[in-house]
């Protein structure tokens, strides 16, 4: 089985995890929560390259109104809520570039 990679979102440390009944597993993030598509167990290698095997997609947290801004990739807010802008896109995980 393969080290897993990072979060692709935030940055945080990923686990392999597998249902109650051991029948389906798939790669959670503990900082944000983001996890890949569940696979059965027999593919749960395909699930970790999965993980591992991702393109880095930036964004611009562009100004749309006064206050309004969307994230170019997905159309979310890539803003905290007290104004600060994320380092990945909570919504769609593209890397803020601006």
């Amino acid at each position: 089985m393969s080290e897993l990679k990072p979060c692709p979102f935030c940055g945080g440390e990923a686990k392999t995890i597998k249902n109650a009944v051991g029948t389906l597993f798939w790669v959670y993030c503990w900082k944000c929560g983001a996890r890949s598509d569940s696979y059965t167990i027999e593919y749960e290698q395909k699930a970790i390259d999965a993980w591992n095997t991702r393109a880095e997609r930036t964004c611009i947290n562009r100004r749309i109104e006064p206050d309004i801004f969307e994230c170019s990739e997905c159309g979310g807010d890539c803003r905290g809520i007290y104004g600060d802008v994320f380092r990945y896109c909570p919504y769609c995980g593209a890397k803020v570039v601006e």
